[in-house]
């Protein structure tokens, strides 16, 4: 293999590590997210929190959870595409 075949195939495989890194760190993000749901719904549940407070933050919860799957699909599509890049 030639110098630049070899560097297309390290970077590739940097990439894929890093994506692999980001993709498993929002997953934690999410699953933190969800149990966070979970809390404040027997929190509404023992009158710990108003009806309100409650639709405030489960409305914060959920975008953020928007945000962290978006940035999977981000990092998937990366991982595709160096799949792709490393069959040519």
């Amino acid at each position: 293999m030639d110098n630049e075949a070899t560097e297309k195939i390290l970077n590739i495989r940097v990439s894929y590590s890093e994506a692999i890194n980001g993709i498993a760190e929002y997953q934690k993000k999410i699953d933190a997210l969800k149990e966070r749901e979970k809390e404040l719904a027997m929190q509404l549940k023992a009158g710990k929190v108003t009806r309100s407070e409650y639709r405030k933050e489960m409305a914060s919860i959920k975008e953020a959870t928007k945000e962290y799957q978006g940035e999977i699909r981000i990092l998937s599509k990366e991982i595709q595409d160096d799949i792709k890049l490393q069959k040519q």
